[in-house]
């Protein structure tokens, strides 16, 4: 395992990390810069990765609380604007499209991102979000029990029709992953897990229709789900990076991957032949993580 500094300036509090496979970029939300910044990373030929040096701003004027990309590379995330009084902040989960990226890095000058669903609309403080093709999943920051611990959305037509409870049976959610067929989240002391063909946000009144799929954690801060057989779990309250098996919804023991403190973003960037040549098969994967102030990577086994 490789435990590596990626970036260690120009950033004060990172609080989330996603990556766009596509055009390789880390994206970089900054809670008390309130801003996402994206860096272009680089793979060279000695294995190693780098970013080529420049800070480019996503999105800049906004509290974030997460982050996740579309299908399409668009930037989706939650938090609330930070405009200039008088103006009054929106709090939402917001879209900034791909097109809008490329063309602040041709002006230098970073346009505002639309807001999909105001707090007008879900009634409460989403924070954690995951996307699939179709959907939007997120999870609330508070009174999940009432609100729904997790929502599902569309992408496509926000309103409040299109939105769907998952679960109520955790207060606060701190992360969620998605898989083809599986929703799991992280709540304190516990990781659940559902079907995404579940039907309403009622968990049972023994919480069976939300399985526990480990209570081995404690404050389970970023999650994701490799695109292969794994979930990769960060651990905030217990310092470590943990996987364990997505196939189902059932108890699962975890795998320690690494000790790693203060994690609050979690990413994995997938190595193919057609962009890493020679690498396919040596390092199949890295795990990008933020931890404390700085951005590091991990070889994930």
């Amino acid at each position: 395992m490789c435990d590596c500094p990626l970036i260690v300036t120009g950033i004060a509090s990172p609080h989330a990390v996603v990556i766009d496979q596509e055009r390789l970029r880390l994206y970089i939300a900054d809670s008390a810069l309130a801003k996402i910044f994206w860096y272009q990373l680089l793979i060279l030929p000695d294995k190693t990765l780098i970013t080529d040096g420049r800070q480019h701003v996503a999105v800049q004027g906004m509290a974030v609380r997460n982050i996740a990309l579309d299908l399409q590379g668009n930037l989706w995330l939650s938090g609330t604007s930070c405009p200039v009084p008088p103006i009054v902040p929106i709090d939402a989960i917001w879209k900034q499209p791909i097109p809008v990226i490329d063309g602040a890095l041709a002006t230098g000058l970073p346009i505002e991102p639309l807001p999909q669903y105001t707090n007008g609309l879900t009634k409460s403080v989403p924070s954690p979000l995951v996307l699939d093709a179709f959907n939007i999943f997120y999870g609330n920051d508070m009174e999940g029990a009432t609100v729904g611990s997790v929502i599902k959305a569309s992408q496509m037509a926000p309103s409040g029709s299109s939105m769907v409870g998952m679960a109520n049976n955790a207060m606060t959610t701190y992360s969620i992953a998605v898989t083809p067929t599986a929703l799991f989240y992280g709540s304190d002391n516990a990781i659940y897990g559902v079907l995404k063909t579940k039907a309403g946000a009622d968990c049972g009144s023994t919480g069976d229709m939300c399985q526990t799929i480990t209570d081995l954690v404690k404050k389970p801060t970023a999650m994701l789900w490799d695109g292969d057989g794994s979930i990769y779990v960060a651990d905030a309250g217990a310092g470590a990076i943990y996987s364990f098996a997505s196939a189902s919804v059932s108890p699962h023991a975890l795998d320690k991957i690494i000790d790693a403190g203060e994690v609050w973003g979690l990413d994995v960037l997938r190595f193919s032949e057609d962009r890493a040549g020679s690498l396919r098969g040596a390092v199949p994967s890295l795990i990008l993580a933020v931890i404390s102030s700085f951005a590091a990577i991990g070889i994930a086994p």
